[in-house]
């Protein structure tokens, strides 16, 4: 268990977030600030972190389908949730220029800890329903 997710959730967040500080460590050397390559890497490692993010969420409601009483509505719209938070935290660097500072590992990182909060307090629903 890391962060109270399952090792196979959590795996895709320990890969996202060590692409999210590559990235941000690429910006802190001004790599990714190049014209060119530099917006072909920032879409190549956000698009990455992506997949990553989704394929954990779809692991999530996979492995979780029947263990709570969770609907799986529920489940879809905290994955969405998490969406949003990747979406933001990726526009505001990208957008408003603010590459130097650790956005995507932060966003990565706060992600994770919705996931494992979340599957927590399902958890801890399931104990006290049974």
């Amino acid at each position: 268990m890391f962060l109270g997710l399952p090792f196979s959730i959590a795996i895709f967040y320990i890969v996202a977030l060590a692409i999210a500080i590559l990235k941000d460590l690429l910006d802190l050397v001004f790599i990714t600030s190049l014209p060119g390559i530099g917006s072909i890497l920032t879409l190549l490692f956000s698009g990455l972190i992506f997949i990553l993010i989704f394929l954990a969420g779809i692991m999530g409601i996979i492995l979780g389908k029947g263990k709570t009483k969770i609907s799986s509505t529920m489940r879809f719209l905290r994955f969405l949730k998490r969406f949003g938070v990747f979406l933001g935290g990726t526009v505001t660097e990208e957008l408003l220029g603010l590459n130097f500072f650790p956005f995507e590992t932060v966003t990565v990182a706060i992600i994770m800890w919705m996931h494992g909060h979340s599957y927590k307090k399902a958890k801890k629903e399931k104990n006290q329903g049974s």
